[in-house]
């Protein structure tokens, strides 16, 4: 008898042999290799004096070195405003986010919300100037005229958001970086004041955002609108 072996048995990729981590192929094409060395180029540190310059420079902007790096490595501009996509969610928060908006130095401040302005009144009582809009077109308007007044792009502008059609929004607008609301606020994801996982990562993972619309204020919201 002739055994016949289907071609999918000659294709299958083999076995991992014994002490392998389970981990996927090492990429040795030179494509790779030249892409880890222009990171590595990109990423090599540019002095002390820089590196403190940068830090202090991202501090006042209520970042991390790298996030504010990357915008700079990216788009060749430095960060000098903040867009904070505020809603009813974010609006609970508002004694936590004014005092962080509030601490904020050299950095122009749009807030753009849904009509709740509990964040926006927050921060008039503390005398921070803010520009403030209500859609998206207006949005799009008042980051043209902030980033004119500063004499750079909207590239220059970072925003900060929950929701994934935030993130969508932040590259429409072609801003320099989207954080998520929870790492930049230091606001729990979930009921039980679980604190942010991760980090200056400048995007916001669907998983996060999936725990995101378990906070109650969110079912308050989805059961109004239902």
């Amino acid at each position: 008898m002739i055994a016949i072996r289907s071609a999918d048995a000659y294709c299958r990729t083999p076995a991992p042999a014994i002490g392998h981590n389970g981990g996927p192929r090492l990429d040795q094409s030179f494509e790779a290799y030249a892409w880890r060395r222009a990171h590595a180029d990109a990423w090599k540190s540019p002095g002390r004096e820089i590196v403190m310059l940068r830090t202090r420079r991202a501090e006042r902007l209520g970042l991390g070195y790298k996030a504010y790096t990357s915008v700079l490595l990216d788009r060749g501009v430095r960060l000098a405003g903040v867009v904070v996509m505020a809603d009813r969610m974010l609006a609970a928060h508002e004694t936590r986010i004014a005092a962080k908006l509030a601490s904020l130095s050299d950095c122009a401040i749009i807030l753009c919300d849904d009509g709740d302005d509990t964040i926006a009144d927050a921060l008039r009582v503390k005398g921070v100037h803010i520009d403030t809009a209500c859609s998206t077109a207006q949005l799009r308007a008042v980051i043209r005229r902030a980033a004119a007044c500063a004499q750079t792009s909207p590239g220059a502008f970072f925003m900060v958001g929950w929701r994934e059609a935030d993130r969508d929004g932040c590259e429409k607008l072609g801003l320099g970086l989207f954080v998520s609301a929870f790492d930049y606020f230091q606001i729990a994801r979930a009921p039980e004041g679980k604190s942010v996982g991760t980090k200056d990562n400048g995007h916001t993972p669907r998983g996060n955002l999936r725990i995101a619309r378990d906070d109650p204020v969110a079912q308050q919201d989805r059961a109004a609108d239902s």
